[in-house]
This record gives structure tokens, sequence and C-alpha cells, in this order.
């Protein structure tokens, strides 16, 4: 509870460079359901090139951790 409240009073700058971590440990270090993330993206957009495929699911990372 006591963490929530410290979290709350940290200005949105510290927030979304903490998530920036969070990004950073899910993407390259946990790699926190990457390939089911591919997998998925590959299925709705067969057309689209691997690289493309790549930045969405690094976008779509970046957006979790900063919803999280």
């Amino acid at each position: 509870m006591y963490l929530l409240k410290i979290i709350s009073l940290l200005p949105f700058g510290v927030l979304y460079r903490i998530a920036d971590g969070l990004y950073y440990l899910l993407w390259h270090v946990i790699k926190y359901r990457r390939e089911l993330v591919l997998k998925n993206l590959r299925q709705a957009f067969p057309d689209k090139e691997e690289e493309t495929l790549q930045e969405i699911a690094r976008q779509f990372y970046k957006n979790l951790a900063d919803v999280a």
C-alpha cells in the first residue's frame, strides 16, 4: 500500500523512465511471450515484412510497459 502511495507521488517523467526500464526487461531480458506475440502478428498480417512485424511488437511492448 505504501509503495503505491510513493509511486503516485512521482512525476510523469520519472514514471515513463521506469516504464522504459520495464520495456527493456520485457523485450530484451525476459523476452516475455515474444514468440507468441510475433506468431499472432504473422497470422494477422501475413503480407508484412518480418522487420515491420518486429517493430510493431516492440511498440506493443512499449505500450504495455507504459500501461503497467
